[in-house]
């Protein structure tokens, strides 16, 4: 074998070797929680590959993605702030759309392990959980926008297919770090309802968003 093979196939071994380790130190530091990764593995608020030094990378979108409404898929009443409040720790509830700050969102900040990103209103607070609570029902709320599991969420890309008579045609439930997904309290349909995180139902119900 020549000199150059050589230090071709030399080459080609160290650099599988440092790719077998590379993956191996990030599946340890991908923090462990009792949720399943989100099916599509990738979050709207990323780009489109781009080409990059000759090989495909999906790039975030931080600080630019535009704002849009959520709206609920049995009522069409929208994801907001109780009274429009900028007071921290206010409930979200659904309510009547109507273009108020607290109820346009848009996708925020750096994709985490799972690819889900903070929610981020027009008053720029964030969607959380009261309390950073991981239990089933707790009250979610806006909050400043902080580095912490609860402020993190992703369309849940399992499920049925939804549709209704509105002009919006995509429909999704929304998850949490915790695997917990936005839902309005007891299930009611009633304008001004607060939502909580609640165990995914898998029907087109309350759980359903345009996302």
């Amino acid at each position: 074998m020549s000199k150059f093979k050589t230090k071709v196939v030399r080459l080609a071994a160290v650099l599988g070797c440092v790719l077998t380790l590379g993956v191996g130190v990030l599946m340890a530091a991908a923090p462990a929680q009792a949720r399943a990764v989100t099916p599509s593995g990738v979050h709207p608020a990323v780009a489109s590959a781009q080409l990059l030094g000759g090989s495909f990378e999906a790039v975030p979108v931080v600080g630019d993605s535009p704002y849009f409404t959520i709206q609920n898929y049995v009522t069409d009443y929208c994801l907001g702030i109780q009274g429009g409040s900028t007071t921290i720790g206010t409930d979200a509830v659904v309510w009547n759309c109507n273009g108020n700050p607290d109820q346009l969102w848009r996708w925020e900040g750096t994709p985490n392990a799972y690819n889900f990103l903070h929610l981020e209103n027009g008053n720029n607070q964030c969607l959380g959980v009261a309390g950073g609570s991981t239990a089933e029902g707790a009250h979610l709320i806006n909050w400043n926008c902080v580095n912490h599991p609860d402020q993190y969420w992703g369309p849940l890309a399992s499920g049925p297919t939804c549709r209704n008579n509105t002009a919006v045609s995509a429909w999704e439930a929304l998850e949490n770090n915790d695997g917990w997904v936005v839902g309005t309290q007891g299930g009611s349909s009633a304008e001004g309802t607060a939502l909580v995180q609640w165990n995914f139902q898998a029907k087109c119900n309350n759980q359903y968003w345009s996302v």
